[in-house]
């Protein structure tokens, strides 16, 4: 299979590096648009043909890119050892054509050695869509391959070419080329082998005219032209650039390679009619009913007893697959198509029917990506390479358990590489599967790291698959029984800070060592994280802002059953409408002073520019910086809200900023919100306001 990937030149990856892809699982972890999917979709462009469009070239040097030809830009280089590079030639029949007369010894029939395991060819793709071999080790492995691969093309010409003397001078050619082992030893004459394969070029292309003419065209496959011009290029650019270019039919030495997005869990049934108007209705069913022979299109032109027949048998097989991957327990799948529906009955070893709603949403994800599988492998995937971007992303924990379970299997005969942002998508008990994806600053691009392989040492191993997945965790996934989920690192630091104030001077409302804040990475993470806490059955509580990103994670939340006494939002605290974040608890001349400091500007013209309107206190402060230092809006946020998060907890901690500073509604503030979030949690002590919270 492939040891390693390298990509090049393709949309936000200049340069991604070698990437060492694990001979089962790899998994990728990555913040939003570090260039996961570019990745992986990069990988599907080995073995196709494709041009790659302008608007696929790389964003950080596009101007370089577009003034080459495409035919020299390097997009996807993969290491492939050579030991299975004799293995597909050898499996795959064509190392002596069925058709050919002769019983010429092969050149692949071989005994493969030991030292093979360690031998690697370079397989390079290029923009244009040619591909390219390149042999590290210099002597029998290219000579070797050579030898096959022309070989093979040659007797196709002498199967389709009628005058006996062509065929003859052919096969004297060609003995020369497989007839001497000593070509192949690594210490044998490039000069004796070279001068062999110019001996055939220019034989072919002396008589080209002739042997395309008594070739003919009539035998199917390819012309004997095609052939002739295949020959001679391989052996250009062998002579010409030590590698040997690779035509449509080679293509087949590359694992095949299957890619998968945007699954969802099966649903109960589908209504035939609306998937033969709209697949998509459900992607699931519709290819379900195309592994079955039972497209609906066709369904009228068939009989009772054939479509009866037709979704037993696709029943059994796909009960088969199943069952091979999923080892939670053994189900036996059932067709039923019946008042124009499509739907599956599951049985367990309890035989009473269920449908997919009644199991778990990773067996209902695992389905349906199944029925995505057979539609392309009848018999499931074997020696071949499965991409998955973000599976089961809207799955229960215990779902995403169930899916890595069965991935694992999968990758038993297969490699199986997949992004993800879910914790319990990441085994964390085997690192050398684990890749960060980043994107690097500098217009460098994405980088894809091994675990461990940062430019900074640490002490935590996985302290940059934390950092990717959007959460902070401290020595273990959660190790406090009561957890509060805030959107932000700002959130996390202020609630710590204030907690800690109001416990050294028993003023206020604290949490103890009990509880652990985590910072979600972003308003639309705190779906996932709660349902994550609640699936160790941890008491948890959220904190949002009261902006639009707030209110639809509310929403999200809520939909999700989450009870609103466990939420709270900024305005639930604020007098007055408007949209508020963790910013609005200070007071405004306060915080601008603080920001006014860490962009070293003037505080007076801070709050001079400082507009009056209902946004959040961090977006009019940010205007404000913009407009003392002449801006345009062009520029992003411009505010630090992380470094002044910072300085006031350094300020709070050192006695920079007491009471006197921090100003009585900012603390009456934070107390408020602190002891909201312990309301909304079901605290088992009655010593619910002696709590601090645990540095996490």
């Amino acid at each position: 299979m492939i040891r390693e990937i390298r990509v090049q030149n393709y949309k936000s990856i200049r340069k991604s590096g070698w990437v060492n892809v694990d001979e089962m699982v790899t998994t990728l972890v990555g913040g939003n648009e570090a260039g996961k999917t570019n990745f992986l979709e990069s990988i599907t462009l080995l073995g196709n043909t494709r041009t790659v469009d302008d608007n696929e070239l790389c964003d950080y040097n596009s101007n370089e890119l577009l003034s080459k030809d495409k035919e020299n830009i390097v997009i996807l280089e993969s290491k492939i050892p050579v030991s299975h590079l004799y293995s597909v030639l050898e499996l795959s029949g064509r190392t002596r054509p069925a058709y050919h007369k002769a019983k010429r010894q092969d050149a692949f029939s071989h005994k493969r050695d030991v030292e093979l395991k360690d031998r690697e060819v370079i397989a390079r793709r290029y923009a244009d869509g040619t591909h390219r071999l390149e042999f590290r080790e210099e002597g029998q492995d290219a000579r070797k391959y050579l030898q096959y691969a022309i070989s093979e093309r040659i007797e196709e010409i002498e199967y389709k070419v009628t005058v006996r003397q062509l065929i003859k001078d052919l096969d004297e050619r060609l003995g020369k080329l497989t007839g001497s082992e000593k070509l192949l030893h690594d210490d044998a004459r490039i000069e004796d082998f070279l001068a062999i394969l110019e001996g055939i070029k220019s034989y072919l292309i002396e008589n080209r005219e002739i042997l395309t003419e008594s070739g003919g065209e009539s035998e199917g496959g390819k012309s004997v032209s095609q052939l002739i011009k295949e020959v001679v290029g391989m052996i250009d650019s062998y002579r010409e650039r030590d590698d040997i270019i690779l035509y449509v039919r080679d293509l087949e030495l590359f694992p095949r390679i299957y890619s998968f997005d945007n699954i969802t869990e099966i649903d109960d049934e589908a209504k035939i009619k609306e998937l033969e108007e709209d697949p998509s209705a459900s992607n699931a069913y519709f290819s379900l009913l195309q592994f079955a022979g039972l497209e609906p299109s066709q369904l009228p032109e068939l009989d009772s007893g054939q479509i009866r027949d037709r979704r037993k048998q696709a029943g059994k097989r796909l009960t088969q697959i199943f069952n091979r991957y999923w080892d939670q327990s053994n189900i036996d799948i059932r067709m039923e198509l019946s008042g124009g529906r499509v739907s599956l009955h599951l049985y367990d070893e309890s035989d009473v029917r269920k449908q997919p709603s009644d199991r778990s949403t990773g067996l209902r994800w695992f389905l349906s990506f199944l029925a995505r599988v057979i539609t392309q492998s009848e018999e499931g995937f074997a020696n071949s390479i499965i991409l998955l971007d973000d599976p089961g992303v809207h799955l229960h924990p215990s779902g995403h358990k169930d899916l890595r379970r069965a991935l694992n299997r999968l990758a038993e005969d297969n490699q199986v590489i997949y992004s993800t942002h879910a914790p319990y998508m990441i085994d964390t008990g085997n690192l050398r599967q684990i890749r960060v994806v980043e994107r690097a600053e500098q217009r460098i691009g994405t980088k894809v790291k091994r675990v461990g392989q940062q430019n900074t040492a640490s002490d935590d191993s996985l302290a940059p698959v934390r950092a990717s997945l959007g959460a902070t965790f401290a020595d273990s996934l959660f190790s406090s029984k009561y957890t509060i989920l805030v959107e932000g690192f700002e959130d996390r630091v202020y609630l710590n800070r204030f907690s800690e104030f109001f416990r050294r001077d028993n003023e206020g409302p604290f949490f103890d060592a009990e509880m652990k804040i985590i910072d979600c990475g972003g308003a639309s993470k705190t779906d996932y994280m709660s349902r994550l806490v609640s699936a160790e059955n941890y008491e948890y509580a959220v904190l949002l802002d009261s902006d639009d990103a707030g209110q639809r994670a509310k929403d999200t939340l809520t939909k999700q059953d989450v009870s609103e006494e466990k939420i709270t939002q900024i305005t639930d605290i604020m007098d007055g409408e408007g949209e508020f974040t963790i910013e609005d608890l200070f007071l405004e001349e306060f915080y601008c002073e603080v920001a006014a400091e860490v962009h070293n500007i003037e505080k007076e013209s801070l709050l001079q520019a400082l507009s009056e309107s209902s946004k959040p206190l961090s977006h009019r402060v940010d205007g404000a910086i913009k407009e003392v230092l002449e801006l345009g809006d062009t520029n992003g946020i411009v505010l630090d809200k992380k470094e002044v998060s910072k300085k006031i907890d350094a300020g709070i901690s050192e006695g920079e900023y007491g009471v006197n500073e921090l100003g009585e509604i900012t603390l009456q503030n934070f107390e408020s919100v602190i002891r909201a979030l312990i309301e909304s949690l079901d605290i088992e002590s009655d010593e619910a306001n002696e709590i601090t919270i645990q540095n996490s």
